[in-house]
């Protein structure tokens, strides 16, 4: 199932490594870059 999940809903921890993990990973995924650039992101996982 695909959830919707605020900024302050994800682990940040368990996002970055997910991030890492990924064959297709960059920078551009990992919660911090994502801070900077589009502060109140939110996600579907």
């Amino acid at each position: 199932m695909i959830r919707h999940l605020k900024n302050d809903e994800i682990e940040r921890e368990k996002w970055d490594e997910c991030i890492a993990a990924a064959f297709n990973g960059n920078v551009y995924g990992f919660s911090w870059y994502l801070d900077i650039v589009s502060p109140g992101w939110e996600a579907l996982v």
